[in-house]
Order: C-alpha cells, then sequence, then structure tokens
C-alpha cells in the first residue's frame, strides 16, 4: 500500500504515441508508469493525443477540486504548443478576440498572447504541481515552468542542442493561430514577415527531431521508450525537490 498519489496530465507525448505501433506496452513504457515506480505511487494517466493547453489546465482544475485518500498528491502537466486552443468555443467562447488582438502586429504577440490567456485556466494551485512543456519552448510569464523542456533533456543526452524559441510547430496549430487576422488590423507585411520566422523555427525544430534517435519519425515525432525514462528520471528529481521542501 502507498500513500502517494501521482497524476500525470498531457497530450499524445504523455499518452504515449507510436509507442503501440512499436510493438510495445504502452502502459509499461511512458514516463509516467517509471515515474510512479520511482516514487512508489498509484498513478492516474489523464492525456489526449492533439489535446491543448486548456484542456490540460481543465484537467488539472477537476483534478484539484477532488479530495484524495492519500497523504501526498503529485500532479505533473506536460503543456504542449501555443495555438491549439486557439478560436476553439469549447474553452475560450466568451473571449472578445478583437479587444484582445488590438494591439498585436506579429504572430509572436498572438502566440504571448495566448499563453497568457492559458495561465489564467488554471484557477489556483494545490498540491504538488509540476508544469513543463515538451517539444516547444515556454513562454509563460506567471506560470512556475520547469527549467528544461522534454526536449531539452533529449538534446543533452545525446548531445545536440535542440533549436529555441519555439512554440508552435504542427500546420494545423498554425492553421488556428492565424485566423487571428479575422480579429485585428495588422500591417500586412510585418504580420507576413513574423509568419515566416516562426514557420522557420517550426522547420528547424522538426528537422531536429527527425535527427534525433530518441525520437519517433511519424506524427509529432514523439519520445522512444529511452526518451520517456530520461523525462522520468528529471521529474523524479524536481519532485524529490519540492518535496524536501515541504
Amino acid at each position: 500500500m502507498t500513500d502517494t498519489l501521482l497524476i500525470t496530465i498531457g497530450e499524445s507525448w504523455t499518452w504515449g504515441e507510436s509507442l503501440e505501433e512499436k510493438g510495445l506496452d504502452r502502459l509499461k513504457t511512458i514516463f509516467g508508469y517509471h515515474l510512479s515506480n520511482m516514487l512508489n505511487a498509484q498513478w492516474q494517466n489523464i492525456a489526449l493525443s492533439g489535446a491543448s493547453n486548456a484542456w490540460i489546465a481543465k484537467q488539472y482544475n477537476d483534478c484539484i477540486n477532488k479530495t484524495y485518500d492519500y497523504k501526498n498528491v503529485i500532479i505533473v502537466c506536460t503543456l504542449t504548443e501555443v495555438g491549439r486552443d486557439f478560436n476553439v468555443p469549447e474553452f475560450d467562447n466568451n473571449r472578445n478576440y478583437f479587444a484582445d488582438l488590438e494591439v498585436t502586429e506579429t504572430l509572436q504577440d498572438v502566440q504571448n498572447l495566448q499563453s497568457k490567456w492559458v495561465e489564467t485556466q488554471f484557477a489556483k494551485f494545490k498540491y504538488t504541481s509540476l508544469f513543463a512543456t515538451n517539444f516547444v519552448d515556454s513562454n509563460y510569464p506567471n506560470l512556475p515552468t520547469l527549467d528544461k523542456s522534454w526536449i531539452d533533456l533529449i538534446g543533452e543526452h545525446i548531445g545536440i542542442k535542440p533549436p529555441t524559441n519555439t512554440y508552435t510547430v504542427n500546420s494545423w496549430a498554425f492553421d488556428k493561430l492565424l485566423t487571428a487576422t479575422n480579429f485585428k488590423n495588422y500591417d500586412y507585411e510585418v504580420w507576413i514577415k513574423s509568419v515566416l520566422q516562426e514557420f522557420k523555427k517550426a522547420e528547424a525544430l522538426t528537422e531536429w527531431l527527425i535527427n534525433s534517435p530518441l525520437n519517433f519519425k511519424v506524427g509529432s515525432k514523439h519520445p522512444t521508450p529511452e526518451a520517456h525514462y530520461l523525462w522520468a528520471e528529471y521529474l523524479y528529481n524536481q519532485i524529490q525537490k519540492r518535496l524536501t521542501n515541504f
């Protein structure tokens, strides 16, 4: 019997995309499984392929509003790229995009605005909670994300540093962000230049992921079993620091 509950929340990287396609036992390969063993904890994995950061925030809020029969409750949220939840009525039906986007000029401005909005979706913090990012950098000024992303750890392990300052990668997430043009007055030349800059960053990261031996070559270039274990080790060390300080 254990007095610790671990809850992992995220999207396809947390769910374990691509592992089953390789003939692996997904639930005994993903980082949550390894981390729960390291912590000797019961474990709940709340993850959905293609999920957004707003979806992750909703799951987190649902969890902290519950009372658990455990001495220690540890929640790990692994956030994904910016833009998946942009202009999605399920999450932001009450937003006034015309007012929000009035002062934005570039795609980077829109990305930063979206991340600030995501921060507001985390109603409060409770239990031992860790927030991190997977295959993109963090641009959350107030959300206490960990110092290293998942791909930072992979880069350290293979000795090839990943590209930096990348917040959006997948084309469909870009498509959502580009709908910002429907809500704002903008200088077309400045806007297009900023979009092309972000495309180049996304291309550089995609190429890095394809060349990484710790990422699969399909989809969003999900982590291999070794990469899942690396992430579990890093999270374990971060959790130990927090528990020691309490």
